[in-house]
């Protein structure tokens, strides 16, 4: 479930500064040829995928690791950001600022709010198991024994 909203956070948030920031722009690269914004998009998502890997985002933490998660995440954002910010120096890429702005602002924090709600859905869950499991099988038994 986690990769899914992962890939839907990443996903939006390039779909949104496609959108919002690029519309139908062209980057241009050495030697004469171009490079579009959807085409850099379907880079940036295979490489934020990858580093979300690395940083072993899929890791089930227990609920008091909620800082550790956070930080994974950020760190996977921050490295697919460096490698972009490299690249462009690099390469002579001129990639406007307000589409990687909107990109990795969106993608961090879809990411980190899905996080959130898949924490708070699985802690209600684990309140409701606690709540209607009563007490163990066969403990009645045992105690009514105990007691005669």
């Amino acid at each position: 479930m986690s990769i899914l909203l992962d890939a839907l956070a990443v996903t939006l948030a390039l779909i949104l500064a496609n959108q919002v920031v690029a519309r139908g722009a062209v980057i241009a690269l050495p030697g004469g040829a171009g490079l579009t914004y959807p085409q850099l998009s379907v880079l940036l998502g295979t490489g934020w995928f990858a580093a979300l890997a690395a940083c072993r985002r899929a890791v089930r933490l227990p609920r008091s690791f909620w800082r550790t998660e956070c930080r994974r995440i950020a760190r996977a954002a921050f490295i697919v950001l460096g490698a972009l910010c490299m690249a462009a120096v690099v390469l002579p890429l001129d990639v406007d600022r307000p589409f990687v702005a909107v990109t990795f602002a969106a993608g961090l924090l879809l990411q980190l709010a899905s996080r959130w709600l898949m924490r708070r859905v699985a802690l209600r869950r684990l309140d409701d198991r606690a709540r209607t499991a009563g007490p163990h099988p066969g403990s009645e038994a045992r105690s009514t024994a105990v007691h005669e």
